[in-house]
């Protein structure tokens, strides 16, 4: 080795391997840009749309997740899935009476679709919201 030497940094000094990162940010950052290189080739696909709001919602990115789930609203009124997780950032973001009249009209989409289970959910948020979580009565 002569006059050089391999120099071993102490371990608090080095940086952490990458397996003691948390691998859901990893996964998300795929995930959400997969669902954007969809999105690019498909900007109007409701499902695209859907997956890229739902992977900001996920990332606690509110604003983000609420315009995404707007302009799935605006261009696609009847996917049902969508009332849902968009009263719930609303919710989030303080603006109860616009949550309130999401959940109200996703019920309404639920109900024509004859859609249970998004009826089910979607009334459960409303009550909740409105104080009449029949849960915690019992």
């Amino acid at each position: 080795m002569g006059i050089f030497k391999i120099i071993q940094r102490p371990a608090w000094n080095s940086p952490p391997p990458l397996a003691n990162f948390p691998s859901h940010l990893f996964t998300m950052n795929t995930r959400l840009q997969q669902a954007l290189s969809f999105l690019a080739e498909a900007p109007e696909d409701a499902f695209s749309l859907y997956a890229v709001a739902y992977e900001y919602l996920q990332a606690g990115e509110l604003s983000q997740a609420r315009a995404y789930f707007e302009r799935l609203r605006d261009l696609h009124p009847t996917y049902v899935g969508l009332y849902y997780h968009l009263g719930r950032v609303l919710q989030q973001q303080g603006e109860i009476d616009q949550a309130e009249a999401t959940f109200r009209v996703g019920l309404q989409v639920a109900r024509a679709q004859r859609d249970a289970h998004a009826g089910r959910e979607l009334q459960a948020a409303l009550d909740a919201l409105l104080g009449l979580d029949y849960e915690d009565e019992v």
